[in-house]
């Protein structure tokens, strides 16, 4: 048992609660005990539970890297330990194998052990890393991998498999932006019904920014990102622009300021550069929302009570959680 913020806890790995909190009570009474903590309790527990699951989930792998290198699921009537954890300890295929590739590789580097349980790096990066790692560049790839997500991992990866081939420029000329794509790769298209098709393309890495950017532009009309849909609407609005048989309206002027509830477009214009793309909610510690997605325009002063439209001071960004739960505030009303 230790204390936070003045509030003892259980140290249950991945489910401490608080004392008094039996690990097998029933869901609605867990539920219910923490709908009574106030929201400094809540977060001390999300903390401490976090660092609590850190901690069990070390031990777990340290026990199967000894486990494995016993071969005792093999006296318990399992043929691996694959079969063992998915079988005896109940977990998914996924999960199975991710604990059991980091469990060996903490076999090899024992170090990885202490960065699990520290929070400084995960199994993620243990798993999708393991295969390339050695006593010599272990430290250092675990090192890079901090705080990358799987996409970047994956990236990393790559890179290390096949690095990009750096043919110098001839003298005088500027070298290239970036390296040809792989020879032998071309773009292919495949008729999956009368309806749908396939398109399968190498591009630059850049290309994911542009595309990672159209998700979040189009997230409230498309939530579910997919290619197809930001790749047709990209090219719809390029159309639109370039292809003469394609007539786009004009749009009508603004009127004369007045209490309107739509927002202008060059209020939306001058806020949406202000804010920089991003939700403009603070917390209470200074941090400030990093969504760049699904963003609302927000008036200051509501505009049912009076505030302007017209006015870019009275606007802001917002992501769909913060203006929700500012209304919230504001008007009142559930969660």
């Amino acid at each position: 048992m230790r204390e936070e913020n003045g509030i003892a806890w259980n140290l249950l790995g991945p489910t401490s609660v608080l004392v008094g909190m039996e690990p097998h009570e029933d869901l609605p009474e867990a539920l219910h005990r923490c709908a009574a903590l106030s929201d400094e309790e809540l977060l001390a527990g999300l903390a401490a539970s976090a660092e609590d699951e850190r901690r069990a989930q070390s031990a777990l792998i340290a026990l199967l890297a000894e486990f494995d290198a016993r071969k005792l699921f093999t006296e318990e009537g399992f043929p691996s330990l694959y079969a063992y954890c998915t079988e005896k300890l109940g977990y998914s295929g996924g999960e199975a194998a991710w604990r059991m590739h980091t469990a060996r590789a903490v076999r090899r580097f024992p170090e990885v052990l202490g960065l699990l349980e520290r929070g400084e790096t995960h199994m993620g990066a243990v798993v999708t890393l393991g295969p390339l790692m050695t006593q010599d560049n272990h430290e250092r790839l675990l090192k890079e991998a901090r705080g990358k997500n799987r996409r970047e991992l994956d990236f990393m990866v790559a890179s290390l498999l096949t690095p990009p081939a750096s043919t110098p420029a001839p003298e005088g000329e500027p070298a290239s932006a970036a390296p040809p794509p792989p020879p032998g790769i071309r773009d292919r298209i495949e008729p999956l019904s009368a309806d749908w098709v396939r398109l399968s393309f190498v591009t630059g890495a850049g290309f994911l920014s542009l595309l990672d950017r159209g998700r979040d532009l189009l997230r409230r009309k498309h939530p579910s990102g997919r290619m197809g849909e930001v790749l047709a609407e990209g090219l719809d609005a390029l159309l639109d622009g370039k292809d003469p048989d394609r007539k786009t309206p004009a749009r009508p002027v603004e009127g004369p300021p007045d209490h309107k509830r739509r927002i202008p477009q060059w209020v939306k214009d001058e806020v949406w550069k202000r804010d920089g793309g991003r939700c403009t909610f603070v917390a209470g510690d200074g941090r400030r929302c990093a969504e760049t997605g699904g963003l609302e325009y927000d008036h200051l002063i509501p505009w049912a009570l009076g505030g302007p439209s017209n006015d870019p001071r009275n606007i802001r960004l917002l992501c769909r959680a913060h203006n929700q739960a500012l209304a919230r505030k504001a008007f009142g009303g559930g969660s």
